[in-house]
């Protein structure tokens, strides 16, 4: 059996594809458990997660004390016990368990099951955001093998002594597109995110683009956990709607992203995704030129008013290239292949 652990929108579905890829080997039961949120792209790929949690006040994404106390008077530790109860419950029995995401779902499931495990440190790279010296401690004791995001922060890792080895991008697992949309208009699309502040975050982009649209249309890509009620009354009516980011990415000539691993994912296909601050602890400005120091001038920081906003969606959109899906999946089916080399001496501490 092989375990998956994720704690996040984006990191459901890196290991979503992960567990589809495995699944293809026909030889192995996958068991997920999702610790933020209802583990949709679990679902997608025909994996029914063991537990699902509700998204705290934070969304899981917690920079400040102001938002770790949220989180404790919206019940955080009672939410704790429960997912390490599950994790144990789910995956006591796992031959193998790989965790994606942060430090935080690392040490959880450490505590959980009591024995090393892989782990896709998703939150963390090199170029922006370096692990700490106690992160670093952790992962030394805590993990067979580290799958970094990017190859210098394999590198960093592999200095200070852990067995971390660079298995290409792990987000670049989207799979193509799976709706349709109207030929014709020109795309601009829109990932207003998946927490709780994605209502706000869109009400501001359409405050900024309302007037200014003209023959421009909206493709907006709403995760299913949101409340498609709400969303709909704050777009025009004429915007298209997709739970589906690969259709998004498709057709957009320009982006504007107010999401994490969404908006990388973006990047990383070849779109353009501008960025300005929005209403929540994930899009804040410090949070998006850490995405620009990540993942490059794809990603483009705006300054937050509607006039640069507008002339910034004019000067980028450019009519969408198309996209070479195959590449998708390639992370996922590397670490497959993986697990089926002999093991290595870190095993020692299993």
């Amino acid at each position: 059996m092989i375990g998956l652990v994720s704690n996040g929108y984006g990191e459901d579905a890196i290991a979503a594809s992960i567990a589809q890829a495995w699944s293809a080997q026909g030889k192995t039961a996958i068991v997920a458990v999702a610790l933020v949120g209802d583990g949709a792209h679990y679902r997608r790929v025909g994996v029914i997660p063991a537990a699902t949690f509700p998204v705290l006040p934070s969304g899981g994404f917690v920079r400040s004390i102001r938002q770790l106390v949220g989180d404790v008077g919206s019940g955080l530790v009672r939410v704790v016990i429960r997912q390490r109860r599950a994790i144990y419950d789910a995956l006591e029995h796992a031959d193998r368990v790989i965790v994606v995401g942060d430090v935080w779902a690392l040490g959880l499931t450490r505590w959980a099951l009591g024995k090393p495990v892989w782990f896709l440190p998703t939150a963390k790279s090199h170029r922006f955001m370096r692990h700490s010296w106690l992160e670093c401690w952790c992962m030394r004791r805590w993990c067979l093998q580290v799958f970094p995001r990017d190859r210098e922060t394999a590198d960093e890792l592999q200095a200070v002594g852990i067995s971390a080895d660079y298995m290409g991008s792990p987000i670049m697992t989207l799979p193509p597109p799976a709706d349709t949309v109207p030929n014709g208009p020109r795309y601009i699309g829109i990932l207003p995110g998946s927490r709780n502040e994605a209502y706000t975050n869109l009400a501001k982009i359409m405050a900024y683009l309302s007037d200014q649209l003209g023959d421009y249309r909206l493709l907006i890509g709403a995760p299913p956990q949101l409340d498609a009620n709400r969303l709909h009354a704050i777009a025009p009516n004429d915007a298209v709607w997709t739970h589906d980011i690969s259709t998004v990415i498709e057709n957009s000539g320009v982006i504007i992203g107010m999401a994490g691993t969404a908006n990388e994912q973006a990047a990383v296909y070849g779109r353009t995704v501008l960025v300005f601050p929005g209403t929540g602890p994930q899009t804040t400005a410090k949070r998006f030129q850490e995405q620009v120091q990540l993942m490059g001038d794809r990603i483009q920081y705006v300054v937050d008013d509607p006039a640069t906003v507008c002339a910034a969606v004019l000067q980028y959109w450019e009519a969408p290239s198309p996209i070479d899906w195959s590449v998708s999946g390639l992370f996922a089916q590397r670490i497959v292949w993986y697990n089926s080399q002999p093991r290595k001496h870190n095993d020692r501490h299993a």
